[in-house]
């Protein structure tokens, strides 16, 4: 009951905060509401001054509208209410560093070395260019399809957490991990090399198959080791859909560069 009255009390001063920073304006246009404040804690009214528009209503009401209408007010791109993942395709080659005790990983603005399979443009997965991750990992087919098995495969545990659980993969010796837009696929399905940048001398996770709960599985990810030194031009207001293998993908599109090269001029800023 004390917890009770103190956040009641905490609503009550912010309210009568707000009041006295707008003067006699917020007096005239008052909302009476019945939302449910922090620790159990009731908002009974909303002031709001002379010349503001009217207010919005409740949150749970707003959430009626679709978001095709919403994107059709709208004077921006509105992206999907639950977020987006950024894809890019990904490839390797067999770049290590210049002898076996190099630990260090190399910037690539062009694709470098040979590829792991016989031919790295029709060899490509759509993977996950992901901030959160702490490694590039690759799972289930993916790792056929990018070469990550027999020589290029240390016999090295690496255990696995997140909010999925958990899981054992295997940790490659050094190669290269090179990505790139989604419109770097050309029409004969095969990717153009040329507009790929990546690192090398890296080592990546494989594991086996990962599906999550929606029944999505997850191809790849393009983590941290690389994502840290570059920059990223994410444009959500260019999407970029394709089909492979069967599946069609839908993302924004990703440029990555180096951290040095220019920004683009955009008309709005956060």
């Amino acid at each position: 009951m004390e917890c009770h009255n103190k956040y009641k009390y905490v609503v009550s001063m912010i309210r009568v905060a707000a009041l006295l920073m707008l003067g006699s304006q917020a007096l005239a246009l008052a909302q009476t509401v019945n939302w449910q404040g922090p620790a159990g804690s009731t908002i009974k009214s909303v002031h709001y001054p002379k010349t503001e528009p009217e207010p919005f209503a409740p949150a749970v009401q707003m959430n009626t509208l679709s978001l095709q209408e919403t994107s059709a007010t709208a004077p921006y791109p509105v992206p999907p209410l639950a977020g987006f993942s950024p894809l890019v395709v990904i490839t390797t080659s067999d770049k290590g560093g210049d002898d076996g005790i190099d630990l260090e990983h190399r910037l690539e603005f062009q694709y470098d070395g040979d590829p792991l399979t016989p031919a790295a443009e029709p060899n490509y997965i759509i993977g996950i260019y992901d901030s959160g991750a702490m490694v590039d990992l690759f799972a289930g087919n993916s790792v056929d399809i990018l070469g990550l098995t027999g020589i290029y495969m240390s016999d090295t545990i690496f255990p696995l957490g997140g909010v999925g659980g958990e899981l054992n993969g295997l940790l490659s010796y050094p190669v290269g991990i090179f990505a790139g837009s989604l419109n770097t696929i050309q029409q004969d399905g095969t990717i153009d090399l040329t507009q790929l940048v990546g690192h090398s001398n890296v080592s990546v996770v494989a594991t086996p198959a990962i599906v999550c709960g929606n029944g999505e599985s997850v191809t790849g990810v393009v983590g941290n080791p690389l994502i840290a030194f570059v920059k990223a031009i994410i444009r959500n207001d260019h999407i970029i859909n394709v089909s492979h293998n069967g599946t069609m993908y839908s993302s924004p599109d990703v440029e990555i560069l180096d951290v040095d090269a220019p920004s683009p001029s955009y008309s709005r800023s956060i």
